[in-house]
């Protein structure tokens, strides 16, 4: 497998292989440094990968007031990125933890508005949503969290539709 990343550029660049290590020992903040020397030397999707992991590296340290602009670097290098719904789900959830309900609402809404997101990571949005915003604030409101099951029912039944139609 060594061989088929050669190509890409992170194989080979010490910075990143440190990283690499340095998370699997659960050193993540060496891990998060390194990754951002790598970064800064790799281009393409190697710095894609190298943004990616600093910010999963900054994750694993439950600071969110680094992790937030590590994923809005990520995002804005790379709007397009394989790893934008992992990110912006992560950036909802740490946006609500900090009392930003509006900003955690337009980091999902961004992310349902991707164009070309394929349809799993759409529906783990929208799942995200109803998660987040209907009954996890439902409490025990009977009504809000009838609500809630609606829209998680309406969501499975567009799913179940879709897998049919697709099939």
């Amino acid at each position: 497998s060594r061989a088929f990343y050669a190509g890409i550029g992170f194989a080979e660049n010490p910075d990143f292989q440190q990283g690499m290590t340095e998370g699997s020992g659960g050193f993540f903040p060496e891990a998060a440094a390194a990754f951002e020397r790598a970064a800064s030397q790799l281009k393409g999707v190697a710095k894609q990968m190298a943004l990616n992991q600093r910010a999963v590296a900054i994750a694993q340290q439950n600071d969110i007031d680094a992790l937030l602009p590590a994923i809005d670097q990520l995002v804005a290098e790379f709007p397009k990125s394989y790893y934008l719904p992992d990110l912006l789900t992560r950036k909802a959830r740490g946006l609500l933890a900090k009392g930003d309900s509006a900003g955690a609402k337009a980091a999902l809404d961004a992310l349902t508005a991707t164009a070309g997101l394929n349809k799993r990571d759409l529906f783990t949005a929208e799942l995200a949503k109803v998660q987040l915003f209907q009954a996890a604030t439902a409490g025990k409101d009977k009504a809000k969290l009838a609500e809630a099951e609606s829209a998680f029912r309406a969501l499975q039944q567009r799913m179940d539709a879709d897998a049919a139609r697709d099939e």
